[in-house]
Formats: structure tokens, C-alpha cells, sequence
């Protein structure tokens, strides 16, 4: 797979499919890529071409602890700038999970490339707030105070990353466990207001500010409430809710478990858009 630098971070990437409109696809939490691929092989056979790419601090991606902004605002940016390089000036960023608030993101600060957007999967709620925020921030804040950056690299997420680069592993050792915590607490105090808890990670304001069609997809688990596609579907202008099978608003499958059912419907959505059939009535 090629790579290319840009913002100063090496970032992995890879192109499906041969021909059609462009998709980007952003994968969930701090995974790879290829948590993204069964969706973009979908797609792909529908006819679009989508990028896939580790995020920085992801995947085969470079590791960089520079404090510009939160997590999703510089993959976001990170986001733009790989698609410049591709010559793509006109996409569908569709994401799930963590990806969707990165997808929102983009489509709030480029929406001059941005066609449409799909967020799939909304996190919401105190339930998936207390968890998400020891999963993303508090563990290895805890691991640094009490161990350093020994402890830091010997935990989840960076153990998994430090073997995709040789030189990962000594950046991360040879990271101040000072300068971990600031800019870990730099990126967990940005993520989310702890009093508001609607859409983790989007404030009414930002979904306010999207102005682009944006198809909203439920993923139905307890991390994922409808009630936050509910809430965001109010926020975003020209918002549409797939509420596509209420039964299962209790259901605690993994949201991929659903990838074909969601290209389809990411497939019926862009193209009913393109063709000037998806002027979407705020909801």
C-alpha cells in the first residue's frame, strides 16, 4: 500500500475500486484502515472509487504528538490534505464510529470538496461518555503517571501500533511522560463538554454549521443510542435519519455487522442526491 506525507505525518493509504465518485471512508475508534474495507468493497461494486487510510497514530501511520487542535479536527484536516494530494476535490465522507465524528467534521470545515456526508453509528449518552472517555484518554493517562511512557507502550492501542514502524517505538519512549499528559489532556479535554452529552465529540454548534445533504445511520447498540441520530438529524439542516429497522434499538451486534444493508442505503442516498433527488427536509 502507498503512503504519502502530508502535515508532517506519514499517512497509509490505499484506493478500491477503479472508477465512479469518490467516497472516503474513515474507520471507527483508533483502528486501521481495514476496519473500513468490507464497506468499501461494497461500495466499490456499486460503482465509486473510496479511500481508505490510517489516520495518524493509527494503523501503518506515522505517530505525532503535535497539540493543533483535537483528535478528529486534525484527522479531519489530515483527511483534506490526502485528498488534495490525490487530486479529489469533490467526495462523500462516510464514517462510523469515531469515524463519523470525523466525517462531520470534515463536511463542517471542508465543505467546498464535500458533496455529502454519511454518519454511521453516533456515539451518545452518559453510558457510552464514561466508557469512551477511559478508553480513549483515561487508561493511558493513568499508565503514564503511574509507569511513564514504559507503561504507555505496554497497553492497548500503542502496543498494537509500535511493531507497524520501527520508528514508533522510539518515539514513544523517548516522549516526556510530561508532554504525553499535556497533549493527551489537550485532545480529551477538546473531545467533548462533560454536561453535554447528546452527540459525544459534536456540539450543537458544529452540527449546526454543516451545511452539505448528511445521511445519518443508526448502528443500534447501548455506545451508539438512537436517541444521538436522533438529536443530530434536529441539529444538521439538511439532515436525514435512516432509521432502517427500529426493532433492533436494543440490538448490541457490532455496528460492521450491518455493511451491506449500509452501502446499499450510502449507494441509494448519493445517488438519489446526484441525480437532484436528495434535497432532505430538516428533520
Amino acid at each position: 500500500m502507498p503512503f504519502v506525507t502530508v502535515r508532517g505525518v506519514e499517512l497509509q493509504y490505499e484506493v478500491i475500486g477503479e472508477r465512479g465518485p469518490w467516497v472516503a471512508a474513515v474507520s471507527s475508534a483508533r483502528f486501521s484502515h481495514v476496519d473500513m474495507l468490507p464497506l468499501a468493497h461494497a461500495l466499490a461494486a456499486s460503482g465509486r472509487r473510496v479511500v481508505v487510510h490510517d489516520r495518524r497514530n493509527c494503523g501503518q501511520s506515522s505517530l505525532s504528538f503535535d497539540v493543533i487542535g483535537s483528535e478528529d479536527e486534525v484527522w479531519a484536516d489530515d483527511l483534506r490534505a490526502l485528498l488534495d494530494h490525490l487530486g479529489i476535490d469533490d467526495v462523500l465522507v462516510a464514517g462510523l464510529s469515531r469515524g463519523a465524528r470525523v466525517a462531520a467534521q470534515f463536511a463542517a470545515r471542508h465543505r467546498r470538496v464535500t458533496r455529502a456526508a454519511v454518519l454511521w453509528g453516533l456515539t451518545g449518552g452518559r453510558d457510552a461518555f464514561d466508557h469512551l472517555d477511559e478508553y480513549y484518554f483515561g487508561q493511558y493517562l493513568r499508565a503514564c503517571e503511574d509507569g511513564g511512557m514504559d507503561a504507555v507502550c505496554a497497553i492497548d492501542h500503542f502496543l498494537g501500533v509500535l511493531p507497524a514502524r520501527p520508528e514508533n517505538e522510539s518515539l514513544l519512549h523517548s516522549l516526556p511522560p510530561d508532554r504525553f499528559v499535556e497533549v493527551m489532556s489537550t485532545w480529551r479535554h477538546a473531545w467533548v463538554d462533560r454536561d453535554h452529552v447528546d452527540v459525544l465529540g459534536l456540539p450543537d454548534a458544529l452540527l449546526g454549521a454543516i451545511r452539505v445533504p448528511v445521511a445519518i445511520v443508526p448502528c443500534y447498540d447501548r455506545l451508539h443510542p438512537i436517541a444521538a441520530s436522533e438529536h443530530a438529524a434536529r441539529q444538521i439542516r439538511r439532515a436525514r435519519l435512516f432509521d432502517f429497522d427500529p426493532s433492533r434499538r436494543d440490538d448490541v451486534r457490532r455496528a460492521s455487522d450491518d455493511v451491506e444493508v449500509v452501502a446499499s442505503l450510502i449507494e441509494q442516498f448519493d445517488s438519489g442526491r446526484r441525480r437532484g433527488l436528495g434535497r432532505l427536509a430538516r428533520r
